[in-house]
């Protein structure tokens, strides 16, 4: 069984721009109608995406068009396609944010998370796009989703040298059973002044539930690449425990011990009556991080590789 090729870039010139090789001529892409007896093999638009989307997938991704091919026709049907890929591009950022704005019927956003590395695109290049969008009006103030801190220290460094736009905030997962990027992460946000949001800070319901108790989350995760790790203590009982005293839900207790260590919980509500639980009481009665805390030995936890990144950054 033979292995896809490899796909090589070169720079353009001394432009820093590097292209794939070869690069692909979209003149084979319009419409059938355009095509002569000399040009006799255009592809519509239902046979050149698929066509579009393998080069794509084996790492071919400069393309070549002209407003002439059947008579933009070609430019049309790429720009179809590019609107469809993700990664951290120029190209692709503000082809994603616009389409999202227009998805959601406004011209602005008020921040704009990067969900994952993109190993093809130099940060740089990610960095500036940012920094331009911000710039041009739109207004998403940067943010990071599951970042190294090492990556985070360098993008500082990067963003000082060229005067762009901080981040904003930094999205991770964080809960009382899942409390890995407090060991460093945590510590250089407060000196930087930059936001924490906490998503799944209830544990996929596992803080929200009796300690042992089978959700449908809990069982169709079960087994899976999404079946999280817990650590082996009695933080749920212990999370029981304060609710019961309070009168409070535990994942009202969940949340509220949240805010102490974080900017901002993210929580996925799925109900009418789970708008009220969300509303966390704590607004008016405080309930101290202690209730709750951890003794040192069990937040000393291994910390957990962040697939799609790599402490090398680039």
């Amino acid at each position: 069984m033979s292995s896809q090729p490899q796909t090589q870039y070169r720079r353009l010139g001394k432009s820093g721009l590097r292209v794939s090789v070869p690069v692909i001529g979209a003149m084979s892409f319009g419409h059938p109608a355009w095509s002569c007896s000399l040009i006799s093999w255009v592809l519509p638009e239902e046979k050149a995406l698929p066509v579009l989307k393998a080069a794509w997938d084996a790492g071919l991704n400069t393309i070549d068009t002209a407003n002439t091919y059947s008579n933009a026709e070609s430019e049309k049907i790429v720009g179809k396609f590019l609107k469809t890929q993700g990664g951290l591009s120029r190209t692709a950022l503000f082809n994603q944010v616009d389409a999202s704005l227009d998805r959601l019927g406004t011209a602005y956003m008020d921040v704009l998370i990067i969900h994952r590395g993109d190993p093809n695109t130099p940060v740089e290049e990610t960095m500036k796009a940012l920094h331009d969008l911000v710039q041009s009006g739109k207004g998403p103030l940067p943010q990071r989703l599951e970042y190294p801190s090492l990556g985070v220290c360098r993008d500082e460094q990067r963003r000082r040298k060229n005067h762009w736009t901080t981040f904003s905030c930094i999205q991770v997962e964080h809960s009382l059973l899942y409390r890995p990027e407090e060991i460093e992460m945590f510590a250089y946000c407060d000196l930087k002044g930059i936001g924490i949001l906490a998503y799944s800070p209830l544990m996929d319901g596992h803080l929200a539930h009796p300690a042992g108790t089978k959700t449908q989350r809990v069982e169709t995760f079960a087994g899976t690449i999404y079946d999280k790790r817990r650590r082996d203590c009695d933080v749920e009982i212990r999370v029981q425990q304060t609710a019961d005293q309070r009168s409070w839900t535990m994942a009202q207790v969940a949340l509220a011990w949240s805010i102490t260590r974080v900017s901002n919980p993210v929580v996925g509500i799925s109900s009418v009556e789970r708008v009220a639980q969300s509303i966390n009481p704590a607004t008016h009665h405080p309930l101290r991080a202690e209730d709750v805390e951890l003794s040192d030995e069990e937040l000393l936890m291994t910390p957990t590789v962040v697939h799609g990144f790599s402490l090398s950054d680039k």
